[in-house]
């Protein structure tokens, strides 16, 4: 039986290894999207990505990427899973989803220059914008516990 603590250290290490290999780009990748909404006035895209990347060994990192995307730019994105870097100069949010589909970030336009992502109280956060050229990016808990959210990052070393 593996221990919670056994689990944190996998979870922890899977992270920072998929944190490092995505930052020199060593491995391969893999993208599809599942979710899409539009800005209200038509300009923007807002894509949720579910992305693959593999040591070619023993470590697979997945996790769901919300990318923004020029609605006139949206052809050059390829929808369907295909081959992918592991970083996009455009995405916004990638939070680890741990597998579970309820766990996937939720997109809704709160104006045609707002974005907001929900993602469940307790998520692993690869990296977060605020912003992106003229879209502000909101970033909600669903539910909204920092207490909760501040004890689990520290159970499991998680950055800030």
């Amino acid at each position: 039986m593996i221990t919670h603590r056994v689990r944190v250290m996998v979870v922890s290490t899977m992270i920072s290894l998929g944190a490092v290999s995505a930052s020199y780009g060593g491995e391969d990748c893999e993208r599809e999207t599942i979710a899409m909404t539009s800005s209200p006035d038509g300009k923007w895209m807002a894509l949720v990505r579910e992305g693959e990347c593999s040591d070619g060994r023993i470590v697979t990192v997945s996790t769901d990427t919300v990318q923004l995307v020029p609605r006139s730019s949206l052809q050059t994105i390829p929808l369907e899973r295909s081959p992918d870097q592991p970083r996009h100069e455009n995405d916004v949010l990638v939070v680890d989803y741990y597998g579970h589909f309820e766990s996937r970030p939720v997109l809704q336009w709160l104006s045609p220059r707002q974005l907001q992502v929900t993602i469940p109280n307790l998520s692993g956060i690869g990296m977060q914008k605020s912003s992106y050229h003229d879209v502000a990016i909101v970033l909600r808990f669903d539910p909204d516990n920092p207490v909760a959210r501040e004890r689990w990052r520290k159970q499991r070393d998680l950055p800030r």
